[in-house]
């Protein structure tokens, strides 16, 4: 119930076509959210985490996407293009706040794009995991017990 509450604070201006858009915190803010990827006939999807709202209510995540080439903010309905959007289940490391604070400085300090080594997936788990090594051993550790 205390997030409900907590207090509302301008995190970030970010820079669209609409000029410079002041994004403030929600209490939707730090969470990580997923979609299907576009135009994949696997069920594949693709991550991002919502950093808050702009003056006109409408939600900004940040992602890493191939088509921008580096991880970006952008508009939830941009993101999901036509998509329904899911709560993503994976581990959090880190209370909202902390993640909405590590999200940023992803996007601004982040690398390139790349398919497997710094893609939509490393781009969330560098922010939400406290050690992405150790999260990798421990979820391939734990499919070999399936498999």
């Amino acid at each position: 119930m205390k997030d409900e509450f907590r207090k509302v604070r301008k995190l970030i201006t970010v820079l669209s076509c609409e000029g410079m858009i002041p994004v403030f915190s929600c209490s939707d803010s730090g969470k990580v959210v997923t979609r299907k990827k576009i135009d994949n006939p696997v069920d594949e999807y693709h991550p991002a985490v919502i950093i808050g709202r702009d003056p006109f209510c409408r939600v900004w995540v940040a992602h890493n996407h191939f088509s921008v080439k580096r991880p970006s903010f952008e508009l939830l309905d941009d993101y999901l293009n036509g998509q329904k959007c899911f709560l993503d289940n994976r581990t959090l490391h880190f209370d909202a706040e902390q993640i909405v604070h590590r999200t940023i400085f992803e996007v601004l300090c982040g690398d390139d794009y790349h398919s497997t080594n710094y893609n939509g997936h490393t781009f969330v788990n560098n922010i939400v995991w406290q050690d992405v090594e150790m999260q990798k051993l421990m979820l391939w550790r734990r499919r070999q017990k399936f498999h």
